[in-house]
C-alpha cells in the first residue's frame, strides 16, 4: 500500500453540534489496499457513511458494519474497524483498488455529541512495476505493462548523443481496464557495444520517474541467455521514483559470473532487488533494504551480492 496525504482542517462549533469539513488527498496503488482516512471527535452512538457522489460505499452504526444499502461496486472491497471507531476513526479500508475507484468520497459522521463531515480525495495509480529491455535485430526495445496515467518514454545514451540520431518509435495504448502497456525502440548506433541506452519512463503529473539502460557487453560466442537478470532500486519517497539495469552479460558455463549493478552515489532509503526473468515474470531471490541493512538472499548457495 502507498498512501500520500495532505490535509487542511476548518472547525466550526455550536453547543450541542459539531461541524467539520476537511478535504484529504489519498493516492492509491491499482490492485492493492487503500485506507481512506477519516478522524472524527469520538462520542456515543456512532453513526457513519462513505458515500461517493450518489453511491452508498459504506455504513457502521450500532457497533456493527451496515451493508444493506452498499453499492455494489463495493461488495466485499470496504472494511472498518468497529475498534477504532469507538476511538474517533472512521477510516475505511479499499481492497483492490480499481481505476474507477478515483474520485471525491464524503465520510459523515454522527455522534450524540454533533456530526462532522469530511471529504477525501482518492486518484489511483498504476506506478512502474519493472522494465524490459532487449535487443531484437538491430533495434534496442524498452517496454513496461500495467501503468497508469499514460505513461511518457525518453531515450538517451552513453556516450551521449543527439535526439534527431536515435530517431525513437513509442507505442501507448490502454487494455480493457484503462492500464497502458508501453513499448519504444530506437536504432543501434554503429556497433552494439558502443554505447549504453537509456530509456526513462515518466508519468503524467511528474509522479514516477523509471530509468533503464542496456549495454551489450562482449561478443564471444558463449552467451549467458536461459534468462534476464535485473537489478532495481526503489526509492522512498513520497512519490513513486526508480531506476532499472539491464546488461546483456557473456559468460561460460559452470564458472563465476559477475553482474554489475551501478546506482546513483548519493542514493539514500532504498530497497535493492535483484530478480530473474524466464518468462515475463520476475523473480525475486535477492533484496537489500538500506535502512535495515539486511540482505535477503533466497539463492545463497549460488550468489552474493559484493559491495553496498
Amino acid at each position: 500500500m502507498s498512501l500520500l496525504v495532505v490535509a487542511g482542517l476548518l472547525w466550526t462549533s455550536w453547543p450541542w453540534l459539531c461541524l467539520g469539513s476537511s478535504e484529504i488527498h489519498v493516492t492509491c496503488v491499482f490492485s492493492e489496499v487503500c485506507v481512506l482516512p477519516c478522524q472524527f471527535t469520538k462520542g456515543r452512538d456512532e453513526l457513519i457513511h462513505w458515500d461517493k457522489g450518489t453511491a452508498r460505499v459504506h455504513s457502521f452504526y450500532y457497533n456493527m458494519d451496515q451493508l444493506g444499502q452498499q453499492d455494489p461496486a463495493y461488495k466485499n472491497r470496504t472494511s472498518m474497524d468497529k475498534e477504532q471507531v469507538a476511538e474517533g476513526n472512521a477510516s475505511l479500508s479499499l481492497q483492490r483498488t480499481n481505476l474507477q475507484d478515483g474520485g471525491t468520497y464524503k465520510c459523515y459522521c454522527s455522534t450524540a455529541q454533533g456530526r462532522q463531515e469530511y471529504f477525501v480525495m482518492v486518484e489511483v495509480k498504476a506506478p512502474v512495476r519493472t522494465v524490459d529491455m532487449k535487443v531484437l535485430d538491430e533495434e534496442v526495445h524498452c517496454s513496461s505493462q500495467n501503468i497508469y496515467p499514460k505513461p511518457h518514454v525518453s531515450w538517451a545514451t552513453d556516450p551521449p548523443t543527439s535526439s534527431e540520431a536515435l530517431q525513437a518509435t513509442t507505442e501507448s495504448l490502454p487494455d480493457s481496464v484503462g492500464l497502458f502497456a508501453l513499448e519504444s525502440w530506437v536504432g543501434i548506433l554503429g556497433n552494439r557495444s558502443d554505447y549504453t541506452y537509456i530509456c526513462s519512463i515518466s508519468l503524467e503529473g511528474a509522479s514516477q520517474l523509471w530509468t533503464a539502460s542496456l549495454k551489450h557487453q562482449g561478443t564471444t560466442a558463449s552467451t549467458f541467455q536461459s534468462g534476464t537478470v535485473v537489478c532495481s532500486a526503489v526509492f522512498v519517497t513520497s512519490v513513486f521514483a526508480g531506476f532499472h539495469v539491464t546488461d546483456i552479460i557473456e559468460g561460460v558455463e559452470g564458472q563465476a559470473l559477475s553482474i554489475p549493478c551501478h546506482a546513483p552515489n548519493d542514493l539514500q532509503n532504498f530497497t535493492l532487488t535483484w530478480a530473474f526473468m524466464t518468462t515475463g515474470q520476475p523473480t525475486v531471490f535477492l533484496s537489500f533494504s538500506s535502512q535495515t541493512g539486511k540482505v535477503a538472499n533466497n539463492w545463497a548457495d549460488r550468489v552474493q551480492l559484493d559491495t553496498i
